[in-house]
């Protein structure tokens, strides 16, 4: 059993959305449905900012010490994303991959090492929670009495910040082979998560990026390898 890594430096180009509920209760709710850590459930519950200064519909980005960050599932969720994305595409280094496996594939072999990811200026400076604005925009729901728009609020880290992060994955042994029907041997790979997958999915930021709304061209970035990988303070 093999595991790679790879340091990230994301820079967005956009501006980037929150996604937590600012209500403890919703998020506890949303949350508790998808995980049986109650602790980390907790955890996250107060690292939500004070409820009575948002209002219940707003998203927010959690916080600590007045830090926002990204916690660890958020990024997986990404690389899930495009990853589904470069299997529709059929791209070479998808082809080990289906759309029926690649759900496991991320969940059972692609980690990110920290839980928590905090957004940095150039300086790799955490940034405030006062260098975030919101960002008002209407949405389209579907009800049971037709289609309505409502307001839709959001906190909004500027572009031009940036997250620092570890990708770690597993590498399958060595390729297997399988019989044909001439009765010759084919190679096929067992490289479910490799390290161009990683690099295509992180090139896909460009065009569709990170978080809430990225379909409105939210969270869009560049991305580099961080070689020195730094520390954030």
């Amino acid at each position: 059993m093999t595991k790679e890594t790879l340091n990230v430096l994301l820079t967005f180009r956009m501006p980037v959305l929150g996604t937590a509920n600012a209500n403890p209760k919703l998020h506890l709710e949303h949350v508790a449905s998808r995980s049986p850590d109650a602790e980390r459930i907790q955890k996250e519950i107060e690292a939500l900012p004070a409820e009575e200064q948002l209002e219940k519909s707003t998203t927010v980005f959690p916080q600590e010490n007045g830090n926002p960050f990204a916690y660890d599932y958020q990024l997986r969720g990404f690389f899930k994303g495009q990853i589904a994305t470069l299997v529709e595409l059929d791209e070479p280094c998808a082809k080990s991959l289906s759309k029926w496996s690649y759900k496991r594939a991320v969940d059972t072999m692609l980690f990110i090492e920290d839980w928590k990811n905090f957004f940095i200026d150039k300086d790799g400076k955490r940034i405030p929670a006062e260098a975030m604005t919101e960002h008002t925009r209407p949405m389209r729901v579907e009800t049971q009495q037709g289609p309505r728009v409502c307001l839709a609020t959001s906190q909004q880290i500027p572009e031009g910040t940036q997250l620092r992060f570890t990708v770690k994955w597993y590498v399958n042994g060595a390729p297997m082979t399988r019989t044909k029907k001439d009765g010759s041997e084919a190679a096929v790979s067992r490289l479910r998560i490799n390290r161009e997958l990683i690099i295509a999915s992180l090139d896909l930021g460009d065009d569709y990026g990170f978080s809430q709304w990225r379909g409105g061209g939210f969270g869009r970035f560049k991305w580099t390898e961080d070689k020195e990988k730094k520390s954030t303070a």
